[in-house]
């Protein structure tokens, strides 16, 4: 019988010698693992700030319309007033409702009645022109404040009319018919 051969294992060559120890973490990655949320945090408080920014302006009149004393502004901000006014009477979707839409509702058609309703609607269709529309020069246009003396008295007097509905609040057609909650049960 023969011998078998004997093998030896040959190194790889050159010889890399042992493997160097792990790095520790750059402080870049602690800067960025604390930077995402320090970031989103900001985020969070800023979104947090322009919703509440939003909301103030929603319930009430503007800082523009408070601090305008010109007859422009007392103008617009009449209109934003008869606005919340609609609004704290019928709810917060009222404020949205447009020109055209407050025209053809027979809500509003039947608390102010048709001639206040017409004057309201002609109010509220000459400030959306005066925000929305570009100047023009005007020969025969009368003045912001022949304007805002007009317009004021009569405004009031919805404003009075609607306040007034809000005050001696009647019942909605659905629950004339019904019992009254305790009679119900």
């Amino acid at each position: 019988m023969s011998d078998p051969i004997t093998r030896s294992l040959v190194p790889p060559r050159p010889n890399l010698g042992p493997e160097p120890w792990p790095k520790a973490m750059s402080p870049e990655l602690y800067w960025l693992a604390a930077g995402i949320p320090a970031l989103a945090i900001i985020g969070w408080v800023i979104w947090r700030v322009a919703r509440r920014r939003v909301a103030r302006s929603v319930s009430g009149a503007t800082a523009a319309d408070q601090v305008d004393p010109t007859p422009r502004g007392r103008l617009v901000a009449l209109a934003n007033t008869t606005k919340n006014a609609l609004a704290a009477q019928f709810g917060p979707t009222w404020r949205a409702k447009t020109t055209e839409e407050l025209a053809a509702d027979p809500v509003l058609a039947e608390v102010l009645g048709p001639e206040p309703l017409g004057e309201l609607i002609e109010f509220l269709d000459g400030i959306d022109r005066l925000k929305f529309a570009p100047e023009r020069p005007n020969g025969n246009r009368r003045s912001f404040q022949d304007d805002l003396a007009k317009w004021e008295p009569r405004i009031a007097d919805v404003l009075t009319r609607i306040k007034a509905r809000a005050n001696g609040r009647q019942e909605s057609p659905s629950r004339r018919g019904s019992k009254p909650p305790a009679a119900r049960l």
